[in-house]
């Protein structure tokens, strides 16, 4: 009996956005809590699971540990903005909720739905022609990490990811870089 052989499945390019794009879609949306989902998802790369379960204590000194996939912690930094993101949106909360995102008519973490309608709402505020989801705000992290020169390497470690050849994805935007470098280069 002969085996029939697998198809061989394309690479699996990321879909991210570029930092403009981001600032974009927070500084078009009006609400406070729609700013801080945008900028922590993207300053962190966290997953949207790992958001929805985060407490407010959880952060320390612009870090953070998240327990992520196969139960590894993982230690996560935010940026200034989603630093003051988050005080400005504490200052407004006046419920005993431990969580650091909730829902604003029962007062319990958000779910993973509402971030993504979240999101779809700023991306339609922001004009963007896509669709942008809470991972594609974590591919736009990373790879936004590597076009400015962090090692890949130290990229796996804060995605979580405990192969590299997961994170290795990301490299299709430094070969757009080299081959544009290449032919400015053999002018």
């Amino acid at each position: 009996k002969a085996l029939v052989p697998l198809p061989k499945r394309e690479p699996n390019i990321p879909k991210f956005i570029k930092k403009e794009d981001i600032d974009r879609m927070i500084e078009s949306s009006e609400i406070l809590r729609t700013k801080l989902i945008i900028s922590l998802l993207f300053s962190s790369g966290i997953r949207v699971s790992e958001m929805i379960n985060l407490e407010k204590d959880q952060i320390r000194d612009k870090r953070f540990t998240v327990i992520g996939k196969g139960k590894k912690p993982r230690l996560c930094f935010i940026d200034e903005r989603t630093g003051n993101l988050i005080e400005e949106y504490l200052k407004t909360r006046k419920d005993s909720s431990k969580y650091l995102i909730i829902s604003k008519r029962s007062k319990t973490r958000i779910t993973a739905g509402t971030a993504q309608l979240v999101i779809n709402n700023a991306t339609a505020r922001a004009k963007l022609n896509t669709n942008v989801s809470p991972h594609v705000l974590r591919h736009s992290y990373a790879t936004h990490l590597l076009k400015n020169g962090m090692d890949i390497r130290k990229i796996q470690i804060l995605l979580g990811h405990s192969s590299l050849n997961t994170t290795a994805m990301y490299t299709h935007v430094i070969d757009n870089d080299l081959e544009r470098e290449y032919r400015g280069k053999m002018k």
